[in-house]
C-alpha cells in the first residue's frame, strides 16, 4: 500500500512537467524562425549574391520571402570566389531587420561562391559593346549610348583557355541607332555570339541670332550665342560657327543661323545667262519661293531679268548675297 501511495503521489508531478513541456513548445512555435542551411560550395550563374543563392531556407514563408533578396555581395571577376562564414551572414540578416531569435543555422560554418565560366555575364557584354562603339563610332559627336533591350547572359559551348570578345556592325545600323554583334572566341574559334541595339544621342553645336542682323552684315561674336544641345540626330551639315562671316539675309532675334544663311565676306554670287535659280519673295511675314531662268547674266546686287517657269512671266529680279534672286517691289 505505501509503494502505491509513493506511486500516485508522482502523477501531479508528472502532470505538471508535461504541461510545462507543451508551453514551452507552443511559445516557441508561436514565434515565426527560419532555418537557414548552409552548403560548403555554391556555383551560380549571376554577379550579385543574395541569401537565396548561398542558403536553403525554410520555416515561416513571410519570413522566408523577406529574407530572400538580401544582397550578400558581388562578384566582379570571372575567377574570383566569395566565402561568406556563418557568422557574416548572420551579421548581414540582423542588420537588415531581421531577428537573432528567428534564425537557426544548420550546416557548414562556410560558403564558399564561384562563378560559372561557362557564362558570360551580361555586364561584360554590354561594356564590350559600349567600348567597340566609343572607338568606332557611327558618326562624330555621341554622346550618350544606351542599350534599347537587356540580352542576358550569353551561354558558352565550354570554358575557354583564352576568351577574346569581339565585336562589329550589322546591317539596320543608321545615324542613332547602332547594330552590334558580339562574339566570343577561344583562341581563333568563335563559341558564342549575341547582337545587341543602342540608342544613340548626340552633342550639337547651335548658333543663335543674340540680337537682330541685318543683311549684307558682318556677324560679330556679340550677335550671336553659341549652345550646346543634346539632340536625337547628328548635326550634319546644319551648323557653322557665323563670326565673321556675312548675312545672306536679315536674321531675327532667336533665329538658328544654318550654314546656308551666311558666307564668307567678300564672296560675290555670280549668276550666268539660261541658269536655273532660285526665286525669293519675301511679304507680310511669309517667304515664297519658285524656280525662275535667269535671261541675264549678272552678280550679287545686280538686277536681271528672270521667266517665272511656272507662270512664264518675265519679272526684274535683284541678285541676293545667298544666290537666291527677289522682284524687285
Amino acid at each position: 500500500m505505501r509503494r502505491q501511495f509513493e506511486l500516485t503521489g508522482l502523477y501531479p508531478v508528472i502532470v505538471m512537467v508535461w504541461i510545462c513541456t507543451f508551453v514551452t513548445i507552443v511559445a516557441a512555435s508561436s514565434q515565426s524562425s527560419v532555418q537557414v542551411h548552409l552548403p560548403r560550395t555554391i556555383i551560380v550563374d549571376k554577379s550579385e549574391i543574395t541569401i537565396s543563392d548561398v542558403a536553403v531556407l525554410f520555416g515561416d514563408e513571410n519570413l522566408v520571402r523577406t529574407i530572400k533578396p538580401i544582397l550578400l555581395g558581388k562578384i566582379t571577376s570571372e575567377d574570383q570566389q566569395l566565402v561568406f562564414e556563418k557568422e557574416t551572414i548572420k551579421a548581414r540578416l540582423v542588420c537588415s531587420g531581421i531577428d537573432a531569435a528567428q534564425l537557426v543555422f544548420s550546416g557548414a560554418q562556410d560558403v564558399t561562391v564561384t562563378r560559372d565560366n561557362h557564362r558570360l555575364a551580361e555586364e561584360r557584354i554590354v561594356e564590350a559593346a559600349k567600348a567597340f562603339l566609343c572607338q568606332n563610332p557611327p558618326v562624330e559627336n555621341v554622346c550618350y549610348i544606351q542599350p534599347v533591350r537587356q540580352v542576358g547572359d550569353l551561354n558558352l559551348e565550354r570554358k575557354p583557355d583564352l576568351p577574346v570578345i569581339k565585336c562589329s556592325y550589322l546591317d539596320g545600323t543608321s545615324a542613332n541607332y547602332a547594330k552590334i554583334k558580339v562574339q566570343v572566341f577561344d583562341g581563333l574559334k568563335p563559341i558564342a555570339e549575341t547582337e545587341i541595339d543602342f540608342r544613340l544621342k548626340f552633342k550639337v553645336l547651335r548658333a543663335i541670332a543674340a540680337e537682330a542682323i541685318q543683311e549684307g552684315e558682318i556677324i560679330s561674336n556679340e550677335k550671336v550665342k553659341i549652345e550646346e544641345r543634346v539632340e536625337d540626330q547628328p548635326p550634319g551639315q546644319t551648323w557653322v560657327n557665323p563670326v565673321g562671316m556675312v548675312a545672306g539675309r536679315r536674321l531675327s532675334k532667336g533665329t538658328e543661323i544654318r550654314f546656308d544663311m551666311v558666307q564668307s565676306e567678300g564672296f560675290s554670287v555670280s549668276i550666268k545667262r539660261n541658269e536655273n535659280v532660285v526665286i525669293r519673295a519675301e511679304k507680310y511675314g511669309f517667304i515664297v519661293t519658285s524656280v525662275g531662268i535667269a535671261l541675264q547674266k549678272g552678280n550679287e546686287g545686280d538686277v536681271i531679268r528672270v521667266r517665272n517657269i511656272d507662270s512664264s512671266r518675265i519679272v526684274s529680279m535683284k541678285i541676293n548675297p545667298d544666290g537666291t534672286v527677289s522682284p524687285i517691289l
